[in-house]
């Protein structure tokens, strides 16, 4: 039972500082049951793949675009340059970024095939850069914008496409291209 305690107390402190966190998390999970029967039609998967898809592209964007308590006024609308991996471990927070896009990437590059997951993994990419510029023009957020949130955020894309080209590969199925219609 104190296993769990200790597990458990870093999520409570976490959803009390964050609170409109479980709301979106809530909300997420609902556009994704209401979404998935659609998507996984347009993507040529399941409905739990597309609900998944759109988990792994929604949590991130609100971990990462909600308002945020505790950032030092004078880095809100600034952006950081990297920070030596010396300087790391601000409660786990790289691994968080570096963890955040892993499964986004593994859906990509394991579900979609060709031109599509090419697309996608690049829009993805693109994804980090976009919600720091975001972070920077919205001081009111009351987040910094990191370079170093960006290039770990990059690395967990990669790392999860790589395990999705594996899984895929070890599932039988041919990581190529599908045949041009």
């Amino acid at each position: 039972m104190e296993a769990l305690t200790v597990a458990v107390r870093p999520v409570g402190r976490f959803l009390g500082d964050h609170p409109a966190v479980l709301p979106v998390v809530v909300g997420l999970l609902l556009l994704a049951a209401l979404a998935a029967p659609a998507l996984g039609r347009r993507l040529g998967t399941g409905r739990v793949v597309a609900a998944a898809l759109v988990l792994a592209v929604g949590v991130p964007l609100a971990l990462t675009l909600l308002p945020a308590p505790g950032h030092a006024p004078e880095t809100v609308g600034t952006c950081l340059p990297p920070r030596p991996v010396s300087e790391w471990g601000r409660g786990g927070e790289e691994l968080a970024n570096l963890l955040l896009l892993v499964p986004l990437g593994a859906l990509l590059s394991g579900v979609l095939r060709g031109r599509r997951r090419a697309v996608a993994v690049a829009v993805a990419a693109l994804a980090p850069l976009g919600v720091e510029a975001v972070q920077l023009a919205l001081p009111a957020l009351g987040r910094t914008c990191e370079t170093t949130d960006v290039l770990l955020n990059c690395a967990g894309l990669a790392l999860g496409a790589s395990l999705g080209l594996v899984s895929r590969r070890g599932s039988g199925r041919r990581p190529t291209a599908s045949p041009r219609t």
